[in-house]
């Protein structure tokens, strides 16, 4: 796919470096014509590197040229060939030299190159560079310009920040082509090196970084159905199934390709160093399916050697041929033969046809609507792949991504949202930016939200942004139903019984009896983790129950809801896809008036919220939800708890003051200032309490945490004691350190079980099942135990149930997929769990409700270990994140970035929602503020004729050497130099107004559908009113034209006035007329209007 990472000028010596040893004569490396046991030396014949990017003709360099290292170097410290600075002489000189944009191939591709044949090695390489070269267009196009930002105060002296975009001439570029990882495994990748300087309007500029990191998975699509169609035609293989835009080559399994992962390599290092530094044997197979990017730095074959200087050049050398063959004989299947197995006669990719994209968009709906609230053009494209198994070329597939937009938006099932109303970025009170701050806000303002509640960052300007009906409706059914009475409420006297019986605190009883005085269909019950939601909402169960109503519990994970059905006395509770399953499954009605209690409602998707509301609404129910908004939201589309919660309609917050976990003040005392959003102060305090660790890398970082996890373990046992990471690969080196621990204790004995992903699994081992078997001793997902008894003739394990000490016998199908070790695990997962003392791994996906929730598992204390080192770029690079700052001041601006997406109805308007009045009425305030634009017409063509005029003009007046032909010439410039303020005064004007245009586009287009519409119904079946109105339709062409025309006018005239607003209902129009009226209603629709100009052309004409 496709990574970025900043550079710094004094990094361009990794990149020229590695130019000089590529081409260098002591190199040895693998040629195509040589048995990977012979050595030759590398002859130039392929140019490690080349000019890449549209504004290189600006300083006279040619794209494909070779690159100068010098020419490299002086680009690096931002320095134009003829030495000229490229920095603006009152601008700061920031610290971002360049963007290391790397493209990496899929590993199957990369081991097509590592054992492929000469002409497959060819045929990999060209593949790849031409994908690079689709992606790095697709990414010039739209990520290529600069962005201005100003600092003012408006009129009541609050700060706000305006920024515009300016065009660019497109990238400075460098790029690199490499193909081994930085563990020296088969990695075919590039890096794009984009100087952090672009021509924009009057000078050098640096470029709008988040323009790059918002198209990042965008472009990285592109990369792979480019090198997937470049390699489908050149060598005839075929691939798997497109996944999140990427798809590896047909025939290579998942064992094999994470046998090459990089990840796989640095932590079977880790692990052995920690063997050696704590005694036991180096023999152990600890590799594991993981996905996430790299960490470590660049680490080297050991044992034997293999690689015999440091390679900077990342080239495929005689050692690194010989590393490849030796993991190959590792391999679990001969990869030699699998590449020639995969390996057939080039053909032509099949594109989709017409009909397919019109059923993909179908799908899109329900598939969009499950991930993300909002969404545009760039978010569909990794999708919309999924659509080119054998590849695309870039235009193929953006042109597939907006006929997929059309063709759902003709269908009624897409609308566009019309942005809410923003001036400029409000900063919270006392609150100043500095010049590099206010660049941070222009080019990292990516839509998050700052904990603060007041720091909103817009999306990218005038960028069209879309929902789906279905999004809205499960939206507006949810919201709905919190001002929906319920007739579900609890006897009084009953709860108070109730109540008296179970040994409630005070804020937990009052929290009851303020839920019982809620009336609504959805009620939610908030507090932080250790309050006692669950334990408490038993006594509302039993007040309900009494009542004769009945009361079932749900949670989104196995784990939650079995905590949850405890305290409910072992009422019926499942996890909301078991109900979903039982009802749909089986069309079993809700009995009347039944209590559904939600456990982590914050989890619950938008999807399931929906779902659980239109049950409680048909059997006349009531819906409590149980949550926190401060911890994990939903990772599928959500944020509706969190708009409910900030409503504060039917929502009892009584259990906010109240936790009974942390049993230290100084914990308690940190929690709170984490809720209130003083990130810095509870920062602060952690690191006053002795609470935080920092290490010099990850390795050493890792190996304190789990040294002093063993510790704990001593005094509060295994089940207690937990780690944390947000990421999967962080948890897996954790478990596989912890293990080291274990073993060298004599805590695991006995022969192992070893599933098909290497992980072993011992006698004495703690395990976590990972999947839900309800007819295996009802096992669930997240129950933990220890391992009692393994075969490693069968493959099975026998473990004891820490829940209720069950033994359970797991077959070989189920581990080997399906079971995990327990010693560490994702903050995720652990959303819900307690714990005694926890270890938290802050790494770089670490934000607010990560920090939060992370923070607040242990009764006891919690450590935080952050790793100080600087990370590398990427799985492909070894160069480290140049721009380092106080760990400190990293983690307070993590803990500060909200995860949480806003639900649709608060991003903004569908403008199909809106009635015919408020379209009239939206576009006539647009049309009275662009009326006052300082220009509605677009002089680029006199500029041009004028600058044509003034150059003919100057060789008449140097031929001629008279004062009327230079007075001319004056003349000229002098009307030239008008127009073009005027030019620059209106494009500044279009760019500070792009969202205004962008809703005027979408207004005028929607109203344009309607008054199509009634158009078409009108020639249909014609009302007598309207008939009276404008007389009959006219027979001849030219007159009928007219008519027309004017029964438009006099359509809208009836829109504003509320009329007709049924017309295209079937149930006016019957069968074939209701259809040809949409169907004439679609072939008239005004295309989408992308450019502005146009837009003020439209105007001027309305004007005129």
């Amino acid at each position: 796919m496709q990574s970025i990472g900043k550079l710094v000028a004094s990094q361009a010596e990794y990149y020229t470096d590695q130019l000089r040893h590529s081409v260098g004569e002591d190199v040895p490396v693998l040629r195509g014509d040589r048995r990977p046991d012979q050595v030759d030396y590398y002859a130039g014949h392929e140019s490690p590197s080349r000019w890449v990017g549209s504004g290189l003709e600006r300083i006279g360099l040619q794209s494909g040229e070779a690159v100068d290292a010098e020419l490299f170097a002086q680009l690096m410290r931002h320095e134009t060939p003829d030495g000229e600075s490229m920095v603006r002489r009152y601008a700061a000189h920031g610290k971002v030299a360049a963007f290391d944009h790397t493209f990496s191939a899929p590993k199957s591709v990369s081991l097509l190159y590592a054992f492929g044949d000469s002409d497959v090695r060819n045929a990999v390489t060209t593949a790849h560079q031409r994908a690079v070269a689709g992606a790095v267009a697709y990414m010039e196009e739209r990520a290529s310009q600069s962005r201005l930002a100003t600092k003012h105060k408006d009129a009541d002296g609050r700060w706000k920040v305006r920024a515009r975009t300016a065009e660019s001439d497109g990238y400075l570029a460098a790029a690199f082509d490499h193909f081994t990882s930085r563990a020296n495994d088969p990695q075919v990748h590039t890096h794009v090196v984009v100087i952090n300087r672009v021509w924009a309007g009057d000078g050098w500029r640096a470029i709008d970084a988040r323009r790059a990191y918002a198209h990042a998975k965008a472009g990285g699509s592109v990369y792979q159905a480019v090198l997937r169609d470049e390699l489908t035609r050149r060598l005839g293989v075929t691939w798997m199934p497109v996944v999140n835009g990427a798809a590896d080559v047909a025939g290579f399994s998942p064992e094999l390709i994470r046998h090459f992962s990089t990840r796989r390599t640095e932590i079977v290092e880790a692990v052995e160093r920690y063997l050696a530094e704590h005694g036991g044997e180096a023999h152990r197979r600890v590799w594991q399916s993981f996905t996430m990017e790299t960490r470590q730095p660049k680490s080297h074959p050991r044992g034997e050697a293999l690689v015999t200087r440091e390679m900077k050049d990342y080239g495929v050398t005689a050692d690194v041929v010989q590393h490849w063959q030796q993991r190959a004989a590792d391999a679990p299947e001969d990869v030699a033969a699998i590449v020639r197995a995969a390996v057939g006669i080039g053909q032509r990719s099949h594109r989709p046809a017409p009909e397919a994209v019109e059923g993909a968009a179908e799908r899109l709906v329900e598939w969009v609507s499950d991930r993300q609230a909002v969404f545009t053009e760039r978010d569909l494209i990794a999708h919309v792949s999924s659509l080119f198994p054998a590849g695309a070329n870039s235009e193929e597939l953006v042109t597939a991504t907006r006929d997929l937009l059309r063709a759902a938006q003709r269908s009624g099932q897409v609308l566009t949202i019309l942005p809410h109303a923003e001036s400029g970025l409000i900063l919270p009170e006392g609150v100043v930016l500095s010049a590099e701050e206010l660049g941070v806000a222009a080019g990292q303002g990516l839509g998050w939200v700052s904990r603060h509640g007041t720091v909103r960052f817009r999306a990218l300007p005038g960028e069209a942004r879309y929902t789906t009906r279905l999004q809205l409706q499960r939206e507006e059914r949810v919201l709905g139903a919190v001002g929906t009475r319920s007739p579900v409420t609890p006897d009084r006297g009953v709860l108070e019984e109730a109540i008296a019986g179970r040994s409630l605190v005070e804020g937990q009883a009052e929290a009851m009896r303020h839920l019982a005085e809620l009336d609504g269909r959805l009620v939610a019950l908030v507090g932080p983790g250790g309050s006692g939601k669950t334990y408490s909402i038993g006594v509302y169960a039993d007040a309900i129950e009494a009542s004769g109503h009945t009361v079932i519990g749900v949670a989104t994970s196995a784990a939650a809801a079995r905590k949850l059905g405890e305290d409910l006395d072992e009422r019926w509770t499942g996890t909301i896809a078991m109900l979903r399953y039982h009802l749909d499954g089986y069309d079993a009605p809700l009995r009347a008036g039944t209590l559904i209690i939600v456990d982590e409602a914050s989890m619950v998707s938008t999807a399931d919220l929906a779902w659980l509301v239109g049950r409680v609404e048909t059997c006349d129910g009531k819906l409590v939800l149980l949550g926190d908004p401060k911890q994990l939201p939903s990772v599928d589309s959500g944020g509706l708890c969190h708009r409910i919660v900030s409503s504060g309609d039917q929502v009892v917050d009584d259990l906010v003051r109240v936790n009974q976990r942390q049993q230290l003040d100084v914990d308690r005392q940190m929690l709170n200032r984490l809720r209130a959003g003083e990130i810095r102060a509870a920062v602060r305090d952690y690191l006053e309490a002795g609470r935080f660790h920092i290490g010099t890398d990850e390795y050493s970082t890792k190996a304190a945490m789990v040294d002093a996890w063993w510790s704990d373990v001593q005094h509060h046992g295994l089940a207690q004691v937990r780690m944390l990471a947000s990421r999967h690969d962080e948890v897996w080196m954790l478990n596989q350190l912890a293990r080291v621990r274990m073993e060298q204790t004599g805590q695991l004995v006995g022969a192992p079980v070893v599933n098909r992903w290497g992980i072993e699994f011992q006698v004495g081992d703690r395990i976590v099942v990972r999947d839900n078997w309800y007819n295996h001793s009802d096992l669930r997902n997240g129950q933990t135990g220890t391992v009692i008894a393994a075969d490693p003739q069968t493959g099975s394990l026998s473990f004891r149930r820490d829940l209720d000490a069950t033994v359970i016998e797991l077959p070989k199908r189920y581990l080997d997929r399906d079971v995990d070790h327990a010693y560490a695990q994702t903050i995720h997962t652990a959303q819900g769990q307690t714990f005694e003392i926890t270890h938290a791994y802050a790494d770089a996906g670490l934000r607010a409700e990560h920090g939060y929730t992370a923070l607040s598992r242990a009764r006891g204390e919690t450590y935080v270990w952050l790793n100080d080192a600087p990370g590398p770029l990427g799985e492909c690079t070894h160069i480290r994140d140049p721009l380092t700052e106080d760990r400190i001041d990293v983690l307070v601006r993590q803990l500060s970035q909200s995860v949480i997406e806003p639900p649709a109805h608060d991003q903004g308007l569908p403008v199909q929602s809106a009635t015919d009045r408020q379209l009239i009425e939206w576009r006539d305030e647009l049309e009275t503020i662009i009326r006052q634009s300082p220009l509605t017409k677009d002089h680029t063509d006199q500029l041009v004729a004028l600058n044509a005029a003034i150059d003919q003009a100057r060789e008449i007046a140097d031929r001629l050497d008279t004062s009327g032909a230079r007075a001319q010439v004056q003349l000229l410039e002098s009307q030239r130099d008008v127009l073009a303020d005027h030019a620059t005064t209106r494009e500044a004007w279009l760019e500070d107004n792009a969202d205004l245009l962008h809703r005027y586009s979408a207004v005028t287009e929607e109203l344009n559908h309607r008054v199509h519409a009634r158009v078409a119904a009108y020639q249909l079946a014609l009302p007598n009113d309207v008939h009276a109105g404008i007389g009959p339709t006219p027979t001849d062409p030219n007159l009928k034209r007219h008519w027309t025309g004017n029964l438009a006018h006099y359509a809208e005239a009836r829109m504003a006035a509320g009329a007709d607003a049924d017309l295209l209902d079937p149930a006016v129009l019957e069968g074939a007329r209701w259809r040809q009226a949409v169907q004439t209603f679609h072939a008239a629709t005004t295309p989408a209007i992308e450019d502005n100009h146009p837009i003020l052309r439209l105007v001027a004409d309305r004007i005129a």
